[in-house]
């Protein structure tokens, strides 16, 4: 078991979906991320007085993957996954040096969804090894 906040988690969306944008960001990133965090909130348990100070435990890397996807429906992150200009065609030539131009790229949600999963797992994990022997056996 894992545990990692809801802040940590809105971070890592934003940040691997401009990274993925073939713009500096992805339009209406700002409401993507208020609506996760309206779905996702109740979900995790408040510590501290601060709404952003919520925390949940995951088991594994594969069901923080499935909980960030499934609270992301619905909040306009699938429109990522088209291109602004969508010319028809159903492939595309890209090379190491070149691409679609931006207006005809988009942004592969299951290649976002394992990015922000493994980075926040990696956290997790670096974390908790320096913490120390005892913290490494309890997963915590």
């Amino acid at each position: 078991m894992t545990i990692i906040s809801l802040k940590q988690i809105g971070g890592e969306i934003a940040r691997w979906a401009c990274r993925q944008s073939p713009y500096g960001m992805p339009e209406n990133l700002d409401l993507v991320l208020t609506q996760f965090y309206q779905r996702a909130g109740p979900d995790f348990v408040m510590f501290q007085t601060s709404p952003w100070d919520r925390w949940k435990e995951f088991r594994d890397r594969a069901q923080l993957e499935w909980y960030i996807g499934d609270r992301l429906i619905g909040t306009g992150f699938k429109a990522w996954n088209r291109p602004k200009i969508d010319n028809g065609a159903p492939f595309a030539f890209v090379s190491v040096t070149s691409g679609p131009p931006p207006d005809h790229d988009f942004i592969d949600l299951d290649a976002l969804l394992r990015n922000v999963s493994v980075a926040l797992w990696r956290e997790a994990e670096s974390e908790r090894e320096s913490a120390g022997p005892a913290a490494a056996k309890t997963g915590k």
